[in-house]
This record gives structure tokens, C-alpha cells and sequence, in this order.
């Protein structure tokens, strides 16, 4: 519960700062973030499969590798992040 706690207040802010704020939360897959150097990021989907992405500057200084992000990613890679959850989602996920 203590790491849940000092991560809410990070996935919270992220969330407010998400491009659209109108996403839908149910939009979208769900990733996993591997890795991230400024808007450059490595994503795993459920099925295991690694995708490089962009991401919006302002949203990804406050991600880290391990959160996941329920999001949609267009042909050219660019990321419209819909919901942001921290690594511990991971527990209840099937």
C-alpha cells in the first residue's frame, strides 16, 4: 500500500495532463512502459509485442518504466494517451 501511495499522486497529475481530455479510458490497449527518454518510449502490449512510441513531453516527464497506459498509437508512432495507471494495476489485470 505505501508504494501505491507515493505513486497515485505521480499517475494523478499525469492523467490531468493527458493531451485530450475528453479520452476515453476504455479507448485504446493497455501497455506496459519499458523504457523512456523524453518523449521516446518502448511499450509492451498484453501479447508480449515491444512497440517504440512517441510521447507528449509534458505527459512523459511524469511516467515511469513500469507504469501502463491505455492508449492509442497511430501509424507514424505518435501515442494519445487515454489513462494512466501505476505498475501495480499489473497485480489485478487477468
Amino acid at each position: 500500500i505505501a508504494a501505491l501511495e507515493s505513486m497515485l499522486p505521480r499517475v494523478i497529475e499525469a492523467n490531468a495532463r493527458r493531451a485530450s481530455a475528453a479520452s476515453d479510458p476504455e479507448r485504446g490497449a493497455l501497455y506496459q512502459l519499458l523504457t523512456l527518454a523524453g518523449g521516446a518510449a518502448r511499450v509492451r502490449d498484453r501479447r508480449g509485442d515491444e512497440l517504440d512510441v512517441r510521447l507528449e513531453r509534458s505527459l512523459a516527464e511524469l511516467l515511469a518504466p513500469g507504469d501502463w497506459l491505455r492508449m492509442s498509437v497511430d501509424d507514424s508512432g505518435q501515442a494519445q494517451v487515454h489513462c494512466c495507471y501505476p505498475p501495480q494495476v499489473a497485480a489485478l489485470a487477468p
